[in-house]
């Protein structure tokens, strides 16, 4: 569950964007290995994007990001384990393809 707020620098066929974005993860995961294990922490995200709009309704957008956060296991998930923490960060890259109808502004 979380928010993510972008600001759109300027509008037309290509549109370029930053974004930043907070979320809250909570859960279980189920293994035969582990059994059971319930988690919980946060993260936070930002980056820098753009939007090219093309054939009328079709966009397609690329965007870089980065995340880093703080979670933690209910208990250890391994016997080897040396704690019940993880770091839920990464940075990565998206490429999307879409398709916006309705009255276009």
């Amino acid at each position: 569950m979380g928010v993510r707020y972008r600001h759109t620098f300027m509008r037309g066929s290509l549109s370029p964007y930053a974004f930043v974005g907070a979320g809250w993860a909570f859960g279980t995961v189920k293994a035969s290995i582990t059994g059971s294990l319930k988690y919980a922490g946060f993260s936070a995200c930002v980056g820098p994007g753009a939007v090219y709009a093309f054939g009328g309704n079709f966009r397609v957008s690329a965007e870089l990001f980065g995340s880093f956060g703080s979670a933690t296991w209910e208990q250890k998930p391994f016997g080897n384990s040396t704690g019940d923490e993880f770091n839920p960060g990464l940075l990565g890259g998206t490429l999307n393809l879409g398709l916006a109808w309705g009255a276009l502004k």
